[in-house]
């Protein structure tokens, strides 16, 4: 976390499909610039989730053009649930500064939302029954509405829903995301048969 130099790290790398990172938004950006001092073309794949707004794309420029993230939420991506989400926000929100929370950018504040609004529905979905037992048995059973699309829960208690790979493009003189693709109803969590699958380091 306190790597601010990553030329070392750049310089060692071998020629590959793409290169994978997964930074916090100051790190991705250095990352990103040194990277691309060095010259090389490979794609780059931000692991994780998408944590560079605009205004990192901006300053990234062309750099940050055809970045692939993925996330469950972003404020690009093309669908009515994610566009009703960011209209009622600009609503709300849309006269402060940006580092005041203008813009739904990133997913923190959608996934806080999501998490307390599924709550709410689930407890509606109970009749107001709050007992640990009957809301347990209204998550399983409810399909309940987000921000990027509807969730569900499975009886062993892993989340289903929307996930969207996102791509870096230039519109304009902007630069900012859109979605490439959709996968309906992923699985949250790794299957039963390939859990701890990995060699152990």
């Amino acid at each position: 976390m306190n790597t601010m130099d990553y030329a070392p790290y750049v310089t060692g790398l071998k020629q590959a499909d793409c290169v994978m990172f997964w930074f916090v938004t100051i790190h991705a950006v250095q990352f990103i610039n040194q990277y691309s001092q060095i010259g090389f073309k490979m794609p780059l794949v931000q692991g994780g989730c998408t944590t560079l707004g605009v205004q990192n794309l901006a300053e990234l420029g062309d750099k940050a053009l055809n970045l692939i993230s993925g996330s469950s939420y972003d404020a690009y991506i093309k669908g009515a649930d994610v566009k009703n989400w960011v209209d009622r926000w600009l609503k709300l929100h849309g006269n402060k500064a940006d580092k005041d929370g203008r813009y739904p950018y990133y997913t923190e504040g959608s996934s806080m939302y999501a998490g307390t609004s599924i709550l709410l529905q689930a407890i509606e979905l109970a009749k107001g029954d709050t007992t640990p037992a009957v809301l347990r048995e209204a998550l399983k059973k409810g399909k309940f509405k987000t921000p990027w699309g509807p969730v569900s829960f499975s009886a062993g208690r892993v989340g289903t829903g929307n996930a969207y790979v996102m791509k870096v493009v230039k519109e304009g003189n902007t630069y900012t995301r859109t979605d490439v693709y959709k996968y309906e109803n992923v699985v949250r969590d790794e299957p039963a048969n390939v859990k701890d699958a990995a060699q152990k380091m």
